[in-house]
């Protein structure tokens, strides 16, 4: 799961000074930007389609309820069927795809919740509190 890089923290100037740090990193590539209300199929469609003309795409979540935060207020109300929302969690715990994946947060993710604890351990996190 090297592709995916996780930015969270409430220090809003610095994680979306890292965003832009990474997606010029990845500048030669087509973005794809999904919030909450993108639905969590659409993303994971997002996620398993591959061009035919190998050009590849880079993929920001922003602040999508796939991990939970620390604040209550930051936890996104889910749209659609949880299930999906699970669904989506487990394609991005198993995802192997060339396109890059930036999940972006603004507030800290609750690293006692242990479906967070074991994605953060497979993937590129800068927390910044």
């Amino acid at each position: 799961m090297s592709n995916i890089y996780v930015i969270h923290g409430d220090e809003s100037q610095l994680i979306e000074d890292k965003k832009k740090s990474l997606m010029n990193q990845f500048s030669h590539l087509r973005e794809e930007t999904f919030t909450v209300e993108s639905g969590a199929m659409r993303i994971n469609e997002a996620l398993r389609e591959d061009s035919i003309f190998g050009d590849g795409k880079l993929i920001v979540l922003s602040d999508v309820p796939v991990l939970k935060t620390t604040e209550r207020r930051g936890n996104k109300e889910r749209l659609g069927n949880d299930t999906d929302w699970d669904n989506l969690y487990t394609a991005l715990s198993s995802y192997i795809g060339d396109n890059p994946v930036i999940m972006v947060y603004h507030s800290n993710l609750d690293k006692r919740v242990k479906n967070n604890k074991n994605f953060l351990a497979q993937v590129d996190e800068f927390h910044f509190h």
